[in-house]
């Protein structure tokens, strides 16, 4: 399994604070730096991290954490000048990670490297974390192979897109990974099960309605016969029920024979 380096400290024992790194008033909680070919898994990520919440007990045990991930920064154009415009570096400024997708597209883009590089200026190397698109470090762009010790990407396609996003938040928010994937999984089992119990309550329900309304061959199969031939469901004529035993009277629901 392939960690950043906050993740490898957590497990040599060390906790990072990063609250003392970074200054509290930032605007963004990461910013994802991606060249324009991978937009599309830029854009999967964002909302995903946006709009995923702590399980509960998480939260419980960890108070000074947030409920949610937002806002994240991700720049929707495509640029392709030299100089690092001054926007994006407030918005660099005013991030507290810096996220990178890491590909042979972002290899050796111009303005991922500049981006990482800015960081770096800043002071956050630290808060760096690569995310590997592909399955070995040769898509690091040369930005993060020059930060000294070298940082552990995450590697998206190593256990899948899921796997990789957890380990993700547990790095944003500093703890530890296999507590967040246990408590995970269990609110996805709760979920499915829920899932699971209200369809099998529309599904009951459902059949119960079609049943209710449907015609049923034992309620008139006595009366469907002429001349021992079935002829079709009708209102027997008074000859008729001189001739028969007993008589039937059809009651219907919705123009639907119910007895």
């Amino acid at each position: 399994i392939c960690y950043n380096l906050l993740n490898h400290n957590k497990k040599a024992g060390v906790t990072m604070q990063t609250n003392s790194a970074v200054n509290s008033s930032y605007k963004y909680y990461a910013f994802i730096s991606y060249s324009s070919k991978d937009h599309k898994l830029a854009k999967w990520l964002q909302n995903k991290l946006e709009n995923y919440r702590l399980p509960s007990k998480i939260r419980k045990a960890n108070a000074d954490i947030p409920k949610r991930l937002v806002p994240i920064f991700r720049d929707k154009t495509d640029l392709n000048g030299v100089v690092l415009e001054e926007s994006l570096k407030k918005e660099l400024d005013s991030s507290k990670f810096l996220i990178v997708l890491c590909s042979s597209n972002s290899k050796n883009s111009t303005w991922v490297n500049k981006e990482i590089e800015y960081f770096k200026s800043i002071g956050k190397a630290d808060f760096i974390i690569p995310v590997m698109l592909e399955d070995n470090t040769d898509c690091f762009p040369e930005e993060i192979r020059n930060i000294t010790p070298s940082l552990l990407g995450i590697n998206i396609t190593e256990k899948g897109k899921k796997y990789a996003f957890l380990q993700i938040v547990s790095t944003l928010l500093n703890i530890r990974f296999d507590d967040l994937a246990k408590r995970d999984k269990k609110r996805t089992v709760k979920r499915r099960a829920a899932v699971s119990i209200v369809t099998a309550a529309a599904v009951l329900i459902g059949s119960y309605v079609l049943y209710y309304n449907a015609p049923h061959i034992k309620y008139y199969n006595d009366v469907v016969y002429y001349k021992e031939l079935p002829c079709g469901i009708y209102e027997l004529s008074e000859a008729e029920v001189k001739n028969q035993a007993c008589s039937y009277k059809i009651t219907t629901k919705r123009n639907k024979t119910v007895s």
